[in-house]
């Protein structure tokens, strides 16, 4: 007998400072089976990331924009490079994608 094996969804974080992007991500993470949660600050990333690990439903992946930046103004971490030294200092076990 055949047996398919099934893989759970994946838990991502969408990382824009845009929320309409996170919303149009997110979409396409739906259609393929995933579960997924938008971000658009440094300080949710960090309070979400923190909040899922306690929880003990860590993300599996986070998709970042590049360009990630919170109007003009400069914050601790204004791009997405920044952010994604973050994560995978913090939360290594998360794939990243940008």
């Amino acid at each position: 007998m055949n047996q398919k094996s099934v893989t759970p969804p994946l838990r991502i974080l969408v990382i824009d400072d845009e929320p309409g992007w996170c919303s149009t991500i997110g979409a396409y993470a739906e259609l393929l089976g995933h579960d997924w949660q938008g971000a658009t600050s440094f300080e949710q990333v960090k309070t979400d990331l923190q909040k899922a690990v306690q929880e003990g439903v860590p993300f599996s992946v986070a998709t970042i924009d590049m360009k990630f930046e919170v109007g003009k103004r400069r914050t601790e971490v204004s791009l997405g490079t920044g952010i994604l030294e973050y994560i995978k200092s913090n939360h290594p076990h998360i794939a990243c994608i940008m």
